[in-house]
């Protein structure tokens, strides 16, 4: 038996299916997907890109972090997607709360399944974390993984440059300042420190 779909009933469902509130999958599987993610995403999690070489020349670039690096995919794929909802009510914003804690939970995975957390890739997780964390008002949990981050690398400068947005955001411009200024020392000829710092001093 055909079921006949009224023009606005048809409407509502392509509009749902179109919805920029929901993904395809959890995990990146289209080319668009990849092409988002860092190139190792591809090794770990596609058939093709899954070389003994290629294997190989990561495991080498990565260490042990290169075993369960398919959740940290997962947690960027699906924190991208999260950045860029724009929720407009309760159900959007409850998809994107979803998203925020599988990305969290990638990361966990990888830090309690990693013995050694001392490679450059643990500040940028722990920064997306530190992220993530502030999104879900646990500030002073986000403040302590930034700093984690930046004793992995002291020269990771996404970590300065959120942490000292952060403190902006609280109208800590003291800290703000300290923050940029610890990160020029330790990468003086980063433009962009440099310039979110003259553009606090001018204000």
């Amino acid at each position: 038996m055909r079921v006949l779909l009224s023009t606005s009933a048809y409407s509502i469902i392509i509009f749902a299916l179109l919805s920029s509130s929901a993904i395809a999958s959890e995990w990146p599987e289209t080319e668009k997907d990849f092409r988002k993610l860092p190139s190792y995403c591809r090794v770990k999690l596609q058939k093709e890109h899954k070389t003994p070489s290629n294997n190989t020349l990561w495991r080498k670039r990565l260490g042990n972090s290169f075993g369960h690096l398919h959740h940290y995919c997962k947690s960027m794929h699906v924190y991208q997607h999260a950045m860029s909802m724009y929720p407009k009510n309760g159900s959007e914003q409850r998809k994107q709360a979803y998203y925020f804690r599988l990305a969290i939970n990638g990361i966990n995975y990888m830090e309690g399944h990693t013995d050694i957390k001392t490679h450059r890739i643990f500040a940028e997780m722990y920064t997306m974390k530190a992220d993530i964390l502030l999104q879900q008002g646990n500030t002073g949990e986000a403040i302590r993984y930034f700093e984690m981050a930046l004793k992995v690398n002291k020269k990771y400068t996404k970590a300065y440059s959120s942490l000292s947005k952060f403190y902006l955001s609280i109208h800590d411009k003291e800290s703000a300042l300290a923050t940029l200024e610890r990160g020029l020392k330790n990468i003086p000829k980063s433009k962009s420190l440099a310039r979110r710092r003259d553009e606090i001093l001018n204000k």
